[in-house]
């Protein structure tokens, strides 16, 4: 468990000696119950969708139960960023097909256009829209350094299509979702 909490806390900028060295510490996150209603109220997205309404019945049994950072497990990680992609793939989907000022997010996206054309400002108006939404406050500059790398690198990676624009939207989007930023109450 120990190796597992460094490499989590390393994500978020600690090192090892600011995680041990203070002692035995008490982190709350979100619990079993409290996940697919934050998921719900960021993405506005109903939890009772049928699609995520299985996944999570199908993996909720991975889930913190206290909402006690001894409780996550790699298990419940990897469950959690798919559960989260799902609440984007669908947010991102109902806001491809509306009028920007009717969109939930990603108002100031073309989506005529491909990611891969969106200027610098654009890519990082967008990371700094999920922020807000999902982490309720601004990126630092090192995570904003790490996404707009990621964005690019996705970008690169994927289509050049509408269908690969939204595969890059919904990786930077449950990036955010999945996160301990979002997790931690």
């Amino acid at each position: 468990m120990q190796n597992l909490l460094l490499v989590v806390f390393s994500l978020i900028g600690w090192s090892a000696r600011d995680v041990f060295s203070a002692g035995p510490v008490s982190v709350p996150i979100q619990n079993v119950l409290q996940i697919p209603y934050a998921l719900e109220s960021v993405t506005g997205i109903s939890s009772r969708e049928t699609e995520i309404a299985n996944f999570y019945r199908d993996h909720r049994v991975s889930y913190p139960r206290q909402g006690l950072i001894d409780e996550v497990s790699e298990v419940f990680l990897f469950s959690h960023v798919s559960y989260a992609s799902l609440y984007c793939k669908k947010m991102i989907d109902r806001d491809m097909n509306l009028l920007p000022e009717k969109r939930w997010a990603h108002r100031n996206l073309d989506f005529a256009s491909t990611a891969k054309s969106w200027s610098q400002e654009t890519k990082r108006a967008q990371l700094d829209e999920y922020s807000k939404m999902f982490w309720q406050r601004p990126m630092t500059l090192e995570e904003e350094r790490g996404l707009i790398e990621l964005f690019s690198k996705l970008s690169d990676d994927l289509p050049n299509d509408a269908k690969g624009t939204g595969q890059i939207l919904m990786a930077l989007c449950s990036v955010f979702g999945a996160s301990f930023s979002f997790l931690a109450i």
